[in-house]
């Protein structure tokens, strides 16, 4: 077996010399195997061995002795131990969590606080191909896509499985010949569980009446799926950084175009990948809402869609955008009359002065981030926002006001843009449509009237569109 576990180690570069690994150690046959053959092989690696065990107290006293059997093991291979307790029935209670979720969660939390505390760069878990071949047969069983299928990761950023491409019976039969006590979880024997009514039931039935390899064609499918997994991963991102306009923080803003030349399956991981890295992560998002979204754009010139935790997704005018409804604020700054104004949402500044000499205030060509405007100190202070409902302009050149919404339209300005255009206001008249469009003029007495410079400045590399 430990031939297997070092053709597994080198086939995904689990381990690099010198490395500090903490063992998840839960007192089963599977983690006593990992640990004992992890410390069978650590000078060969030259490792440091970190023994970590969790009591998720819904066992009682069966669960404490587990705790002291790897505390004990620990012991006697001379390497350092961390058990704790955390009630997790009572995590439940408070988060509504089920079970597994609620102990996964806290179990993790641990890895990764005694990985940071020690140092430490990996994480060692002792999933095995049993594992692998379970995990699968239930996700096909619920319905889940390629991806889904290629069930659980060699390696996951820090987390490595050593044992992802050994049996349950290789791994018993390691027990017995090392003679290595284990303890047996007798919850795993109840079949109340999807993943142990597919263990004790359905996999023995299929290899009895339909397979007698099915642990390995499952494993061998996960394997293809993977490998198939990683391409199109690789090539998804590559089709994400050519259509991507904008990235800001809790928004994205993606060429449609772009996108749509692409088949469906990549289109489908642009769309997932966008998700992933406005949001975070991909909680909650199931193939049926990416379809959806690709049945939706295919369909419908313009138009939004939302998606669970708080993410909106909206097409307009050629450009996709992808954002968490948190990230739309308002937002209202007083204008510094001379000096510089700061709009942090933007990535902008807006720099002010006054002009004493009007004949200077003629701008040589017509630039949009720059503008000279009448100013009447004595009409009110100015302020620089986004727009509110309701608002109006009186565009320069033309008679009478319209809604700044109509004027957002004719201009093709798309809606998700629209919150995101500062406007100069003066009380409840628009100076100035930032970089877009000035206010008309007004007539008052000239004695009343100064001139004022605004100029605007990047303070990131965004685009100034």
């Amino acid at each position: 077996m430990l031939g297997k576990i070092k053709k597994t180690i080198a086939k995904y570069g689990m381990l690099n010399t010198g490395d500090k690994v903490v063992v998840g150690v839960s007192g089963g046959p599977d983690s006593v195997a990992l640990l004992h053959s992890l410390y069978q092989l650590r000078e060969e690696y030259q490792i440091s061995l970190f023994v970590v065990h969790l009591n998720h107290m819904f066992r009682g006293r069966e669960a404490e002795e587990d705790a002291e059997f790897v505390a004990k093991m620990g012991q006697r291979l001379d390497i350092p131990s961390f058990i704790e307790s955390v009630n997790v029935p009572r995590i439940m209670e408070e988060t509504g969590l089920s079970a597994q979720l609620a102990a996964r969660q806290v179990r993790y939390q641990l890895y990764e606080r005694i990985l940071a505390q020690e140092g430490a760069q990996k994480i060692a878990l002792g999933h095995h191909g049993d594992d692998q071949a379970e995990t699968i047969l239930m996700r096909f069983l619920r319905g889940a896509g390629a991806d889904g299928l290629t069930g659980i990761p060699p390696v996951r950023e820090r987390i490595i499985r050593p044992l992802l491409e050994v049996s349950r019976q290789e791994i018993e039969n390691y027990c017995q010949e090392q003679e290595l006590a284990f303890r047996t979880d007798y919850s795993n024997l109840k079949t109340i569980y999807l993943r142990n009514k597919i263990r004790l039931e359905l996999l023995p039935l299929l290899e009895k009446e339909y397979n007698s390899n099915i642990r390995q064609t499952l494993v061998r499918l996960g394997d293809i799926l993977r490998a198939d997994s990683y391409y199109l991963q690789e090539k998804a991102l590559e089709a994400l950084e050519e259509a991507l306009i904008r990235f800001e923080e809790g928004r994205m803003i993606l060429s449609w175009e772009k996108i749509s030349a692409h088949s469906k399956a990549l289109q489908r991981r642009i769309y997932r990948e966008s998700i992933r890295k406005v949001r975070g992560n991909l909680d909650n998002i199931s193939f049926e809402h990416l379809e959806d979204l690709l049945d939706f754009f295919l369909r419908e010139e313009r138009g939004q869609k939302t998606l669970p935790g708080g993410l909106l997704i909206e097409k307009s005018y050629g450009n996709i955008l992808i954002k968490s409804k948190e990230s739309q604020e308002e937002f209202t700054y007083k204008l510094q009359i001379p000096g510089s104004t700061s709009i942090p949402e933007l990535g902008m500044k807006i720099i002010s002065k006054l002009i004493e000499n009007p004949s200077l205030a003629k701008p040589k060509v017509d630039i949009p981030w720059q503008a000279y405007l009448d100013y009447y100190p004595a009409c009110g202070e100015l302020v620089v926002r986004n727009r509110r409902e309701g608002d109006r302009i009186r565009p320069l050149g033309m008679t009478g006001s319209k809604k700044l919404k109509e004027f957002f339209i004719d201009q093709k300005i798309p809606r998700y843009e629209r919150d995101r255009i500062p406007l100069v206001a003066q009380g409840s008249e628009i100076l100035w449509i930032v970089g877009k469009r000035l206010g008309n003029k007004r007539e008052l007495p000239k004695h009343d009237k100064q001139v004022l410079f605004l100029q605007v400045e990047f303070g990131d590399e965004r685009r100034k569109e």
